[in-house]
């Protein structure tokens, strides 16, 4: 689902699968990266709980194997709007197991 936000000058879309900013529009000019596929189709992912990647894409927590794909799960996953504004939005993500 896509979010529109907007304050005075000030506009955003954000999505709810990944919690992606795609646009930012400040006074009539857009901030974002156009999202050409052909280059890259993202404009501001969110990287949680890590940005990068992780030897063998496993950790360890408190003794117990996490596989975590780079740049986390985040990302690729579809967030549930808790509420929304005109001029703000939560999005949350409900614990696995």
């Amino acid at each position: 689902m896509e979010i529109t936000l907007k304050s005075g000058e000030v506009s955003a879309k954000v999505l709810s699968f990944g919690a992606e900013l795609k646009s930012l529009v400040v006074g009539g000019r857009e901030l974002m990266w156009c999202a050409d596929p052909v280059v890259w189709g993202k404009t501001a992912p969110v990287m949680f709980p890590m940005i990068g990647t992780l030897k063998g894409g496993k950790t360890l927590i408190e003794g117990k194997e996490f596989s975590l794909p780079k740049h986390g799960f985040v990302r690729d996953v579809e967030l549930a709007v808790e509420s929304s504004s005109p001029t703000s939005v939560v999005l949350s993500l409900s614990p696995v197991g």
